[in-house]
């Protein structure tokens, strides 16, 4: 994976998913990855998460510095890391399937793979030899 094209989505999320990533022109909302595997993934927590940002502050009248944002996003543990500011219940329910669908998914190429039992690298038999390379 080349770095423009990393690049080029996490702007994409940052523009389609305003509220949630909004502490991104601050350095915050920081990505971490290894691949472009878990974008489905990623892509689609955030629109759900959106969803229930714009409810919270049009539904609610919750004021926006007090709405969940992402904060970092990052594989740690062989796992993934969606972290966030101001949880809510709701938001701390998708995030929880995301990390566990993730779990299963090639961070690089996003197949089905075996969840990491160790702390390695969630891999796809097609990459698995990038564990044993460190490659990645």
């Amino acid at each position: 994976m080349g770095q423009n094209e990393y690049e080029k989505w996490v702007t994409s999320l940052v523009k389609r998913f305003p509220l949630l990533y909004r502490g991104r022109r601050r350095g915050e909302a920081d990505f971490y990855l290894r691949g472009l595997g878990w974008f489905p993934v990623i892509e689609k927590l955030s629109e759900e998460l959106e969803i229930e940002i714009r409810r919270l502050r049009d539904e609610e009248g919750v004021p926006v510095r007090r709405l969940p944002r992402a904060f970092r996003v990052k594989e740690k543990f062989g796992k993934l890391r969606f972290q966030i500011v101001n949880p809510t219940p709701a938001v701390f329910d998708a995030i929880f399937k995301a990390e566990q669908e993730a779990a299963t998914r090639c961070e690089i190429c996003g197949r089905t793979a075996t969840p990491s039992q160790t702390g390695e690298l969630v891999l796809c038999p097609e990459h698995m030899h990038l564990r044993i390379k460190d490659e990645v």
